[in-house]
């Protein structure tokens, strides 16, 4: 019999390091399973903002995993109870919900990702406990064994961020600063007072989750990024995003080649 393997963004957080994951919008596997032999914890892939369907998302979760990684799914929208069972049922290491607003949203959106006591969960046969042979070895241990994430990305949000933090069966809370911004400032962003906000504003999540028990995350385009927000005490990072790091990769080239297609050299454009 198969042993189920551990969740590596636990290993990662058990051995005192922050763990890192993918981020992917390309609908399809062959990008997913690329992802997944590179060195990250996981890779998460985000149906709410790319055209990822049930099949499309299912071939990329068989894809990453056959890799001998595993997968990440952010969900459309965080009250769709339905998918979420489906996507736990077929195996994944973290789901997350966006846009999570309230502590009632939250709650929801906790219920239908848990088993009872804590949540409305169906029992089933899930690929997750491949296919049963470790069906008792899954139901002790699913919780660590799959993590509900809830995305803070309004102001109300982040005004209610305490009380989300603090509902039971969740296990991390992440910012979503364009949305957040995007809900503080309205699409006329001025760049430099939005940069002090968001600054000041992701010192909350790690706040709030160390004073309730759990995790944070947050996504960073780059490097830099990524090693200042581990520095402010994030515990799980998204780096970068397979579909932008691409366009920023060619606008690099083109632009490194502008001369020679007669263009003048331009912004490379990279985030």
């Amino acid at each position: 019999m198969r042993d189920l393997k551990p969740n590596p963004i636990v290993a990662a957080w058990e051995s005192g390091r922050p763990a890192i994951s993918a981020w992917s919008i390309i609908p399809g596997k062959l990008s997913a399973e690329m992802l997944a032999l590179l060195d990250f914890d996981v890779v998460t892939i985000d149906m709410q903002h790319s055209n990822f369907d049930r099949s499309d998302i299912t071939a990329a979760i068989t894809a990453i995993q056959a890799a001998g990684s595993a997968a990440g799914v952010r969900v459309p929208w965080n009250d769709d109870p339905g998918l979420a069972m489906a996507l736990l049922d077929f195996g994944l290491a973290a789901i997350t919900g966006p846009h999570v607003g309230s502590r009632a949203e939250c709650e929801r959106f906790v219920r239908a990702c848990r088993y009872p006591p804590l949540g409305i969960r169906n029992s089933n046969i899930p690929r997750a406990s491949a296919y049963r042979r470790n069906l008792g070895a899954y139901f002790d241990s699913v919780h660590r064994r799959e993590l509900v994430i809830a995305m803070v990305e309004s102001v109300a949000g982040l005004d209610a961020l305490d009380d989300i933090a603090a509902t039971p069966g969740l296990d991390v809370i992440q910012l979503g600063p364009s949305d957040l911004v995007l809900s503080r400032f309205g699409l006329s962003t001025p760049a430099e007072e939005a940069a002090g906000y968001l600054e000041e504003a992701h010192r909350k999540p790690v706040a709030g989750a160390r004073r309730h028990g759990i995790r944070a995350a947050a996504n960073a385009a780059n490097p830099a990024r990524a090693r200042h927000l581990i520095g402010l005490g994030y515990d799980l990072i998204y780096l970068g995003c397979d579909l932008f790091d691409m366009e920023d990769h060619y606008r690099i080239v083109l632009g490194d080649l502008g001369d020679m297609l007669g263009r003048k050299p331009t912004d490379s454009g990279a985030r």
